[in-house]
């Protein structure tokens, strides 16, 4: 077998077609010299393969690359496939599905935490107001006067940065609640959260309207309002004695 010169070519132009679409780096007359032989020497490439499983093996990548790769040489008589195709149509949209899921990852986080400092600052706001409210209650100049004070109309409030919602009396987000009805003042209403019924004016039974003679006097101090997500509400419960 005569050594292939360096001025060789592939003549085979029957394979021409199959060359074709690969790009100009691969023709049926591209030297053999260009893949790897010396001049005088046998292309390590041809001598164990036919032209048209070496124009095969590089077109299908089993040279080193894919069917739109170039063909480049490299410095140790090989042949190296490029491959510069660029990103897949289905590759586009896997990759906007996952940053499409992070932004929305992203969003509903800022959201969540928006919402939780809006509801720390209201629920602050609140607890403070109806604190707030019990030391004015405590006091009021003539305790036995405090019932009468803070019934009907002026048992509402208003707490600034707090909306009431549809329907609080007077339009106010705070309220003053003593236990009886009809302005009066009660010590057989039941209620378990300020103790009652009990003896508040202290003649020894818990039967009595104390409006004009209570020694204690027990009150329930809430503050609804609305917020995004819909009402909430704080209530502080405590009894009341003259100091």
């Amino acid at each position: 077998m005569n050594p292939i010169r360096d001025d060789t070519v592939v003549r085979e132009s029957k394979y021409a077609d199959i060359y074709k679409p690969f790009g100009t780096n691969i023709s049926p007359s591209t030297p053999l010299s260009a893949f790897g032989a010396r001049r005088g020497e046998v292309s390590p490439l041809w001598r164990k393969t036919s032209p048209f499983r070496l124009w095969r093996d590089i077109a299908f990548g089993r040279a080193g690359g894919g069917i739109n790769g170039m063909v480049s040489l490299s410095n140790h008589n090989r042949v190296k496939v490029i491959n510069n195709s660029g990103m897949s149509f289905i590759e586009v949209v896997i990759a906007m599905a996952i940053i499409t899921v992070a932004i929305i990852g992203m969003v509903a986080a800022i959201n969540s935490n928006v919402f939780l400092a809006e509801n720390t600052r209201e629920t602050s706001l609140a607890i403070n107001a109806a604190r707030a409210m019990v030391e004015t209650l405590q006091d009021y100049p003539a305790f036995t006067g405090t019932f009468a004070a803070y019934s009907g109309v002026n048992a509402s409030f208003d707490v600034t940065g707090l909306e009431a919602v549809t329907g609080a009396p007077n339009g106010k987000p705070g309220q003053i609640i003593f236990p009886g009805s009809g302005g009066r003042l009660l010590e057989s209403v039941t209620d378990t959260r300020l103790g009652m019924p009990y003896d508040l004016n202290g003649d020894g039974d818990a039967i009595d309207d104390a409006t004009a003679d209570y020694k204690i006097l027990p009150v329930t101090v809430r503050v609804e309002w609305q917020t995004r997500n819909g009402p909430k509400f704080y209530q502080l419960h405590t009894i009341l004695v003259q100091k």
